[in-house]
């Protein structure tokens, strides 16, 4: 018996043994295989081995799950094999992960854009300027692209409202701090005010409108924008076409205009 126990504690000692062992040995540096691993997915990649690159990404997710290089350049690839729906999937869970990722704003929207969705997209890419540095190359490409959109879309709310003769969404489109010469000699700006009195007079003796922009010219300095393009106004009562400078500045997330300035010329 006291063999037969000394056998068992010793069996128990040795069994202790290994666990501490185990338990003691150095752990992978799973940080470093990450780090390896999107390094040989990008090799990948760039070589055109897209199978390759995939499976790397996916076996960084099987480890990190909220890994948000891995997501989001896999769901580059997967956008410009233009399966847009994983893509959008993965630049999804970026957001839902980490809201600071500002590049996945950026994709997403680009890729809605490309889809057609443009609504939605402008949205991420608004936010994607909002979240970035304004003087980086990429926030200057976004912004031209806002600010060429807001250009346009403040043209359509101008003749849509000829048509209605409601203002509303057009005056959406214009700064509170807004000012615009009158181009009377001694007369006072337009401000904010003044102009939309001025613009729902005209909207009211109109019943049809068209606006056509020609040669636009967009500058970005930060915060600031200057349009100017080749105005062509056609009404059923007056019809024109001029030089129109516009000035915007970026507020609450969206650009709006602060100056307007028009004059007569053959563009």
């Amino acid at each position: 018996m006291k063999i037969k126990g000394y056998v068992s504690t010793v069996v128990i000692i040795i069994l202790v043994g290994i666990i501490i062992t185990l338990l003691s040995r150095e752990k992978p540096d799973t940080k470093l295989e990450i780090i390896n691993s999107l390094k040989t997915a990008q090799e990948y990649e760039k070589d055109g081995n897209v199978s390759l690159a995939e499976y790397q990404y996916k076996y960084i997710l099987e480890i990190d799950p909220a890994n948000t290089d891995a997501l989001n350049n896999l769901a580059n690839m997967y956008q410009k094999q233009k399966d847009y729906e994983k893509a959008v999937d993965l630049y999804t869970r970026i957001l839902q992960t980490d809201t600071s990722y500002t590049l996945a704003y950026y994709n997403l929207g680009i890729l809605l854009l490309a889809r057609g969705d443009s609504t939605e997209a402008y949205e991420y890419l608004n936010t994607f300027v909002a979240k970035s540095d304004k003087a980086n190359e990429l926030s200057n490409k976004v912004n031209y692209l806002l600010v060429e959109k807001t250009i346009l879309d403040w043209a359509k709310a101008w003749e849509d409202a000829s048509a209605s003769d409601d203002i509303t969404r057009y005056s959406a489109f214009y700064s509170s701090e807004f000012q615009s010469p009158t181009g009377k000699a001694g007369g006072n700006n337009w401000n904010y005010d003044s102009w939309m009195r001025d613009q729902q007079n005209k909207s009211i003796r109109r019943n049809s409108l068209d606006i056509q922009i020609k040669n636009l010219k967009i500058t970005i300095t930060g915060e600031s924008a200057t349009a100017k393009f080749c105005q062509i106004f056609t009404s059923d009562v007056y019809n024109d076409i001029g030089s129109k400078t516009l000035r915007l500045k970026y507020q609450n997330m969206k650009w709006l205009i602060v100056f307007e300035y028009w004059e007569l010329s053959d563009c």
